[in-house]
């Protein structure tokens, strides 16, 4: 659901720039170049030898300008013009009249340009205007060369503050078209877009803008994917603005912030249902050439997987369809992808003995004949004995025709059978137990714990809550409200549930001893069998035993 990256558009020319540098340069060529190749360069002087000169008879011509006197004189045969500043004296201009020359008349060239009066407009502009604007255009070009080279925000005067930027979403092309899975928020989210973009309609029958929207969800779900806040395009000053925020921890922020005026609504983003799992893997196919896809299938592969995870899944579908040579991904691909995220990739070189694959076979046999035999209990479809770098030595996929939203007290039972399976037919075909059913053993605890002090499944305690959980998004953190006198009973019944299990499911492999064996070495021959072919088995031998009887 992520939108694509675009690449950044390269940076145009600013021809003002251009055209700044240009005048900079012909200034400081007029200012300091062209003056140093001048065919005649100007001596100063100063006022007592301009006189001495004219006195002399050594000065041809005289000029007065803007308060300063230039003059030419004969020195050595060869022409020299000076300068110097002009003094308050009055005889000045009789004494250059009546003072000899080298020229042929024998009269100094005498003339005195009068200054003419710039416009008041024109001077502030060549004073004032035109130095400010390209000290502020240097400033500006000085300032975006800080930004490219430091990656920062600011300017070169504001070193150290926030580097945080402004972004405009004008190319982003997503819309809520593109979000699947999420029906709810998108539906409430919709509705704050709706409100800012034609808030008269809200405000004839007097609703008021949400000053916030708070999206809680366990990670993965979407909450903070632009999906959903480019959508916001509403914000303007004029119609007012909604603060949008994501957390997976709403029970740990403070309450004030959740107050009416701040975070007004919550907007639950929940872990898809089947439908969403559907539509958040067609959105991801959509961008890899696949050919026809069983969505349902990995749909109910994937039960109680994230928008996060399944975008994986298809990544790694991808991936080792391109590891085996093939254009496209198939059915097959995401089923061993889903495995891979699930479980961790197949170990290419096992380390388990001979006796020990038998092990691990009738360990994973006995998983799967305990759920077969059980009504309630979601059908097998995968077992396998090929180690995964997760450090599992196999394992026994169950997939569920649906999601199951409301479970019964004999769906949670025969789910600790079936996970107490595996060690049970360890002791009933070697007499003896392994390690491998630590995990099992882990899950079937804490199953049973949760029907005593969370679902009131409990004869002795019945609908008496003993628990309560925080932090649900981050798979929970239980505490138990009771007593520690209440708690060793509760860890007593506890053992008695999980015990119940123990017994149910090796009555079932007692009984069905001959499935065990031979779905056990069909498996070890093969490492890996569908569910498919462990129920042909499975028929075969309960259909004989009926005939039988």
């Amino acid at each position: 659901m992520n939108p694509e990256t675009q690449a950044p558009s390269p940076r145009r020319a600013n021809p003002f720039m251009g055209i700044l540098w240009g005048i900079l340069i012909v200034l400081f060529l007029n200012g300091f170049i062209f003056p140093l190749f001048s065919p005649g360069r100007i001596t100063t002087t100063d006022y007592g030898t301009f006189i001495e000169r004219v006195d002399s008879g050594l000065v041809k011509e005289v000029m007065i300008k803007n308060g300063r006197i230039y003059y030419t004189t004969d020195r050595d045969g060869r022409n020299m013009t000076c300068q110097t500043g002009a003094v308050e004296d009055p005889g000045l201009v009789d004494r250059l009249l009546e003072a000899a020359s080298p020229n042929e008349n024998g009269k100094i060239a005498f003339t005195q340009v009068v200054p003419q009066e710039n416009s008041p407009m024109l001077n502030l502009l060549l004073m004032w205007i035109l130095p400010g604007l390209l000290i502020y255009m240097l400033w500006k070009q000085a300032s975006r060369s800080f930004q490219t080279r430091t990656g920062s925000g600011g300017n070169f005067l504001s070193f150290g503050n926030s580097g945080a930027r402004i972004y405009a979403d004008s190319d982003v092309k997503t819309t809520f078209a593109d979000v699947a899975g999420q029906d709810e928020a998108k539906e409430a989210l919709t509705e704050i877009v709706d409100f800012l973009h034609s808030p008269s309609k809200y405000a004839e029958i007097g609703a008021s803008l949400p000053k916030g929207a708070l999206l809680v969800g366990p990670p993965g779900t979407g909450k903070t994917l632009n999906q959903l806040l480019t959508e916001m395009d509403g914000f303007d000053g004029r119609k007012g603005v909604v603060i949008l925020a994501a957390t997976n921890r709403p029970d740990s922020l403070d309450k004030a912030l959740l107050r009416p005026g701040r975070f007004d609504r919550r907007i639950q983003m929940e872990l898809p249902d089947l439908e969403g799992r559907k539509a958040i893997l067609q959105v991801h196919l959509s961008k890899v050439k696949h050919e026809s896809i069983d969505l349902t299938l990995v749909a109910q592969a994937t039960a109680g997987s994230s928008g996060a995870e399944l975008a994986n899944i298809v990544n790694e579908a991808a991936l080792r369809a391109v590891r085996q040579g093939r254009r496209k991904v198939t059915t097959t691909d995401l089923e061993e992808s889903v495995e891979t995220v699930m479980a961790g990739a197949q170990k290419k070189h096992s380390v388990l003995s001979a006796e020990q694959k038998r092990i691990v076979a009738c360990h994973e046999i006995g998983h799967a004949l305990v759920a077969a035999m059980q009504t309630a209990s979601a059908p097998v479809h995968k077992i396998t004995i090929i180690p995964r770098t997760s450090g599992a030595l196999g394992y026994t996929m169950q997939v569920d025709e649906g999601d199951q939203v409301l479970l019964s007290r004999e769906s949670l039972f025969n789910r600790i059978a079936t996970l107490t399976g595996g060690r049970t037919a360890e002791e009933v075909v070697f007499g003896s137990v392994t390690t491998g059913a630590s995990n099992d053993i882990e899950q079937a605890t804490k199953l049973a714990r949760a029907m005593v002090t969370r679902f009131g499944m409990s004869e002795k305690y019945d609908m008496m809550g003993l628990e309560t959980g925080n932090n649900a998004y981050l798979g929970g953190d239980n505490a138990l409200t009771c007593s520690a006198e209440t708690a060793a009973e509760i860890d007593r019944e506890v053992l008695r549930i999980v015990k119940q299990a123990h017994e149910k499911a090796r009555g079932i492999l007692t009984t069905h001893r001959d499935i065990l064996d031979e779905a056990s070495t069909f498996l070890l021959q093969r490492e890996t069998i569908t569910g498919e072919e462990f129920m042909t088995i499975v028929r075969r031998h309960t259909t004989v035993s009926a005939a039988t009887a």
